[in-house]
């Protein structure tokens, strides 16, 4: 599922209808545009009947041509003052979603919010040169660093989640999981097992490298039916202190998280429990398959965080509170 429907659902917990548009003219209602340098046309519709809702729109020439940058340029801001002329006096705020078009933008009449990507209290010193933009860039009034968050319907926490039928899942990136790869054995019916060199087998495991993808439902499932979920990062984003959305996902459903991201423990107020090498991963994995008791105050502590703040909901409601102290603007 890309980010940008993630982001939408959050609106749609909040009220808002989801449609979908595929021209200018068929944004109406007073809300949020959503614009991103990708080729797809999203919208988010209207809420309480038409008293506010998200639409996407994106100028897709720029991505289905390789043209040089002043020309896309050109057409950029071509589409976006379309844009802009169409949605003048609706009372509707433009999110712009990691943009290189910000120049374009901001030249433009229009209340705009930008969403940049979320670093937890990072060393800039660690950032590389498109971080390093993001991070100062979102010292400006009118940006949101976007923190990663579960998919789930607030109302839903903690129901409906049995977590037995694996004792560890992961679902993501294989370049991730790889270093990890040699721990499991492919089981009879396809799934895997925790077994590795010298040591009996430890439990099912549901191991999902990407690609191919499966459906967001699916991943979702997997979670839910998990006891533990590996919320592994990147070398880069843990250097970065970039916390991914399967940290948030992993406790929204009931699984463990157990990370390798120092960041993910802290932002979660140790929700989510760290390893630091192979040995304390799988002493972690023995320590929560056994212990029912412990594995409990975990995950309580998983569900409270995310109710407090770990949803596309709660991204949602950031959005709609600076439209209104920046813009005036009250959905």
């Amino acid at each position: 599922m890309f980010m940008v429907q993630k982001i939408g659902r959050g609106f749609e917990y909040e009220g808002f209808n989801l449609k979908v548009v595929s021209s200018v003219k068929q944004i109406t209602d007073p809300g949020f545009v959503m614009i991103s340098d990708h080729p797809f046309y999203y919208s988010f519709g209207s809420r309480n009947n038409s008293k506010g809702g998200i639409q996407r729109i994106v100028p897709s020439i720029i991505q289905k041509t390789k043209i040089l940058d002043w020309i896309a340029n050109f057409f950029c801001k071509v589409e976006l003052s379309r844009l802009v002329k169409h949605i003048a006096g609706k009372n509707i705020v433009v999110i712009a979603w990691n943009t290189k078009y910000s120049n374009i933008l901001d030249s433009l009449d229009t209340p705009i919010i930008y969403a940049v990507e979320h670093f937890y209290k990072p060393d800039i010193k660690n950032l590389d040169k498109y971080q390093l933009l993001q991070y100062k860039f979102a010292g400006t009034k009118n940006v949101i660093p976007l923190k990663f968050a579960a998919d789930i319907d607030p109302a839903k926490i903690g129901h409906n989640n049995t977590n037995k039928k694996y004792v560890l899942a992961y679902v993501g990136d294989k370049g991730y999981i790889k270093r990890y790869m040699h721990l499991f054995k492919v089981a009879a019916n396809g799934d895997w097992v925790l077994k590795p060199n010298g040591m009996s087998e430890i439990g099912m495991c549901k191991i999902v490298p990407t690609p191919p993808y499966i459906t967001q439902e699916e991943k979702l499932r997997i979670y839910s039916e998990s006891m533990m979920v590996l919320g592994i990062h990147s070398d880069r984003n843990r250097a970065a202190r970039m916390v991914g959305e399967r940290v948030f996902e992993a406790m929204a459903y009931g699984a463990v998280c157990l990370t390798d991201n120092p960041a993910a423990v802290e932002m979660t107020n140790n929700s989510a429990v760290l390893f630091n090498n192979e040995k304390e991963l799988l002493n972690l994995i023995q320590k929560f398959k056994n212990d029912q008791k412990a594995r409990e105050v975990i995950r309580n502590r998983g569900f409270k965080c995310i109710k407090e703040d770990g949803t596309w909901a709660s991204r949602a409601r950031d959005f709609i509170r600076m439209a209104n102290d920046l813009y005036g603007i009250n959905f």
